[in-house]
């Protein structure tokens, strides 16, 4: 700390030979000069996340939010089982020059900090699980739900579809080889949909919403203008044994800010009648297949979680019951 005051202290005498003659001036290169040396801190902020490959578990950290978000919905087509994303925030000086080697430190922390969280004894459990193959019993319902879609080209209901393939995928009642033609089809759709002529204003604005209920109370919506907020909400609802839809995203080009609020309305009601009118229902089809794992199968693996990990560890398993429909 005496150190860096005694370089500040020089470097503002240094400063003062040069820019006297202005005080606005004579500021701005104090105030530069004293955080190139380090002498304020700075806000270092990273997202993690722990799973197990075939070389042992490796941790994805990034400094980008939706990034890693991207990574866990990814995940899921490569056979990868991500922990929840954890928060790593570090204040720290950065002197010019030392910025990148301090910025790996800190994600050499996020990480240690989530494996502190998720041991060997989570990922070995949950693995014993996860090895165990998806059923294709959803195929012939999105396969029936896909020809209603056949020469539609709308943009909206395909990603809407695209979800219930997603949470298919996801609930172990549809193979990854079937997801993966499904996708195939749907990346033709909007393909074709990329010709559409977009008239673009000069702000670009996002919707998002989801759905969700607990055990059988009745659907409630959640709306937000960040996807990336709408995101982590529904990981909150997962872990308090909430029943949530995937993210629904609308993004529209508004030629004036006022024109926000009436996207808004228009947005959370056009979003409830594709729910109320057939989404729901479909999205409830693939929640009520029978799930390939038993539930004395989870209990036996949810146990040695209980006994073994952290209490954080416990939460995380426990969401896969309501995903991979266990009842």
């Amino acid at each position: 700390m005496a150190e860096r005051e005694h370089k500040f202290s020089s470097a503002m005498r240094d400063n003062e030979k040069k820019f006297f003659h202005n005080e606005d001036l004579q500021a701005g290169v104090d105030y530069e000069t004293a955080l190139k040396l380090g002498c304020f801190d700075k806000e270092f902020l990273y997202y993690a996340a722990a799973y197990l490959t075939p070389d042992g578990i490796a941790c994805r950290v990034s400094a980008k939010e939706r990034q890693i978000q991207q990574f866990m919905h990814d995940a899921m087509e490569q056979g990868l089982y991500p922990t929840p994303i954890k928060q790593y925030i570090r204040r720290l000086p950065a002197p010019s020059g030392h910025e990148t080697k301090i910025k790996e430190s800190v994600k050499k922390e996020a990480a240690e900090k989530v494996f502190a969280l998720y041991d060997e004894n989570y990922f070995n459990s949950l693995h014993q699980l996860t090895i165990i193959g998806a059923s294709d019993s959803a195929r012939v319902l999105l396969e029936q739900w896909r020809e209603q879609l056949e020469g539609l080209y709308d943009r909206e209901l395909l990603d809407l579809y695209q979800g219930l393939v997603y949470t298919a995928l996801e609930s172990k009642v549809l193979t990854v080889k079937s997801y993966l033609e499904l996708k195939q089809w749907m990346s033709s759709i909007y393909k074709q949909l990329e010709s559409d002529i977009i008239p673009k204003g000069q702000y670009k604005k996002t919707m998002t919403a989801f759905a969700y209920k607990k055990d059988d109370g009745e659907w409630k919506y959640f709306f937000d203008a960040w996807e990336a907020v709408a995101v982590n909400r529904k990981m909150e609802f997962d872990k308090q044994g909430y029943l949530t839809t995937p993210v629904f995203v609308r993004t529209k080009w508004l030629m004036d800010m006022n024109e926000f609020r009436v996207m808004r309305e228009t947005f959370m009601r056009d979003y409830k009648a594709y729910c109320e009118k057939w989404y729901l229902n479909c999205f409830e089809q693939i929640k009520a297949l029978p799930g390939v794992i038993t539930a004395e199968q989870f209990d036996l693996m949810y146990q040695n979680v209980q006994e073994h990990c952290t209490a954080e560890a416990q939460t995380a398993f426990f969401v896969y019951r309501n995903r991979w429909n266990i009842k």
